[in-house]
């Protein structure tokens, strides 16, 4: 019959870690496999070589008879359970179970009926409007179940799925797991490096340890015959003996495993061996007894069980503080009572007013925010609102036309006046350059933020920093001073078209309407590029942290389920670093809708909405046409931030 898994001379290296070593594995249809180890013995090396997470230096992979070693995740018949379970945070649980069902292209109705009875069969029918982070972790792991067995997967792998669980969830989870793999029929691949839970739920395990499987058999050959002193220490619990331990015990003078549970305590007069107790660990269902056996510099370690009421002999002894043996204290005791000088805790003395209220704020900690909260609460109502607020009512005055005085009567009037074609221009061109600058800052800034948060670790994580403030280093003025340089005729850019010969492409470019100009530094584009060198810091570092957020599991996990890295990145990456790009958005559009410097000394003849609120409130006077100029940047932000929440900008917080 065809392996459903197949190793052959399998290697995978990092650097001189040999994390899997010539491994030759097969796992059968139908099977639930376990791999057995400690960390970093290659157990979860082979179950990302088998997803496809990683490719092999050496040797062949096969499922069901076919090579899938150069094969990606999302053309393999696998599916995987993460050890973080990998929820997409920002989708409810019916679309995280629907979720490779939609990359398959199954219909909307159908996916969410399959992912219901999916739901269903992991005992959460009606969690489906739910969010990951409202789940427990029992939950969450029956959703990530869920999510992989709804695609029909002919193996499911599960990476230490249980590790995250306390003791009696996870004794309840590999019940049902167990009785799951039973249902549905298909292979299992169950990695994890506690003992009890390869032991109880896998019909075949393999014990791995740096890099190569020690042992391959079933829980009861593996326990009860190790191949290996370290498949004998590792599963369970084994005493290995030496040989000439062994050859006294009545076995052969060679390396034997002896279990705790295997050995009886009994008189002197008819035990095989004597020792001296050196710790007893009382585990409710038995006593565990560490015993020293042998003389001299000869002496053994031996661990033994102790069933819950059977009593240890009184002839046992145990060595006590000062090396010398003393009789064994009965381990069944009665209760001894503890008692203790009754008093008060509270310091003595006179605690005052200061005290009193540390007891009010300690036991109402909203309190206490509040507090804190306050002073910046009262600059954001004071100076922040305030100042808009001022700015709002200059808005709705108007000029005077013969005294040139301020009216202060409320009206529209002054509104009116941005209705003028001349300036709708200004306003239209301003959102124009403040959005292309934006979108142009977004598809430079994204990759560097990617890279940075995916790859860049240490020292270099540091120049990452350095090098994104690089356009903040120096004064504002200095920096569009030096791009004035830089884009005039005889400018850096313009001696190397120049050099090149391609003078007349420059030339050619600059002489597009509303592009070019004279030269650069002069022209709607020289600008252009001004604005985003200067702006783009703002946009990579929200970036960057957004994208810090989501772990590499997802991503993994969109590929697992089907999602070529192009459908990854739609469904995944760019949702999730949504609230980065808003924020940086919100930065270079803002700062780009209010800046007058950068165009008024790169010379640009073009005007924008800053530079008419610095000409009209100054050489003008004309303070309310300044302000209602003003008021129409914050509309827009608000009007961004509105489109923004509804396209789900914001469903990742």
């Amino acid at each position: 019959m065809t392996p459903a898994v197949s190793f052959r001379g399998v290697s995978r290296h990092f650097g001189s870690v040999r994390a899997v070593d010539r491994v030759d594995l097969d796992i059968a249809e139908g099977e639930f496999f376990a791999m057995l180890g400690p960390s970093g013995s290659g157990k979860t090396t082979c179950l990302r070589l088998i997803a496809g997470f990683e490719r092999p230096d050496a040797g062949e992979i096969r499922l069901f008879g076919e090579p899938v070693t150069g094969l990606p995740p999302y053309r393999r018949a696998v599916n995987t359970v993460f050890q973080d379970y990998a929820l997409f945070p920002h989708l409810n649980v019916l679309d995280n179970v629907a979720y490779g069902l939609m990359i398959a292209g199954v219909p909307r109705a159908e996916r969410h009926r399959r992912a219901e009875e999916a739901l269903e069969m992991m005992a959460l029918p009606g969690y489906g409007a739910r969010r990951p982070a409202q789940l427990s972790g029992g939950q969450r792991q029956r959703v990530a179940l869920a999510r992989a067995l709804v695609n029909r997967p002919r193996v499911l792998l599960l990476d230490e799925p249980l590790g995250a669980l306390d003791l009696k969830l996870r004794e309840q989870m590999q019940d049902e797991l167990k009785a799951l793999q039973r249902r549905v029929g298909i292979t299992f691949v169950f990695v994890t490096h506690d003992q009890g839970e390869a032991l109880s739920m896998a019909d075949r395990l393999a014990v791995f340890d740096q890099g190569r499987i020690r042992q391959i058999g079933t829980p009861a050959e593996i326990y009860a015959r190790p191949a290996t002193r370290f498949v004998a220490r590792f599963v369970g619990s084994s005493n290995v003996l030496p040989p000439d331990l062994a050859r006294r015990m009545g076995g052969p003078p060679a390396w034997c495993s002896l279990r705790p549970e295997s050995i009886r305590l009994t008189d002197p007069a008819g035990a095989a061996l004597g020792g001296v107790v050196r710790s007893a660990r009382y585990l409710g269902s038995a006593t565990r007894l560490v015993l020293d056996v042998g003389h001299g510099t000869a002496v053994t370690e031996i661990a033994v069980l102790v069933p819950a009421g059977r009593p240890v002999p009184p002839s046992a002894r145990r060595r006590g503080s000062n090396g010398m043996s003393r009789p064994c204290i009965p381990l069944a005791r009665g209760r001894r009572r503890m008692t203790a000088a009754t008093g008060s805790l509270t310091p003595t003395g006179r605690r005052g007013a200061w005290g009193a209220a540390s007891d009010v704020l300690w036991r109402n900690p909203r309190l206490l925010l509040l507090l804190l909260l306050l002073p910046p609460l009262l600059w954001l109502g004071i100076v922040y609102l305030g100042s808009l607020f001022a700015l709002l009512a200059q808005s709705f005055f108007s000029i005077d036309e013969f005294s040139g005085r301020i009216d202060r009567t409320l009206t529209l009037r002054t509104y009116g006046e941005l209705l003028r074609p001349a300036n709708l221009d200004i306003i239209w061109r301003t959102v124009l350059m403040a959005g292309l600058v934006t979108l142009a800052s977004i598809v430079i800034a994204f990759p560097i933020a990617y890279y940075a948060a995916r790859y860049a670790r240490g020292r270099w994580k540091a120049l990452f920093y350095l090098g994104v403030m690089l356009p903040l280093w120096s004064s504002y003025l200095v920096k569009v001073y030096a791009w004035k340089l830089i884009l005039a005729k005889e400018g850096i850019i313009g001696w190397a078209f120049d050099s090149l010969g391609l003078g007349w492409l420059l030339s050619a470019f600059l002489a597009i309407p509303g592009i070019g100009g004279n030269s650069l530094s002069v022209s709607p584009f020289g600008t252009f590029l001004v604005f985003v060198y200067v702006w783009m810091p703002f946009m990579i570092l929200p970036m960057q942290a957004a994208l810090e957020r989501v772990p590499p599991s997802l991503t993994e996990a969109a590929a697992d389920l089907g999602a070529t890295p192009a459908q990854a990145f739609r469904t995944v990456i760019w949702p999730l670093a949504l609230p980065g790009v808003v924020a940086g958005s919100i930065f270079t559009f803002s700062l780009t809708l209010g800046d007058y410097i950068i165009p008024q000394i790169i010379g640009t003849s073009a005007r924008f909405i800053g530079l008419a609120v610095y000409q009209y409130q100054g050489t003008a006077g004309n303070i309310p046409l300044a302000a209602a100029f003003a008021v129409v940047p914050i509309v827009i932000m608000g009007i961004y931030l509105m489109i923004a929440r509804r396209m789900g900008a914001f469903d990742a917080l």
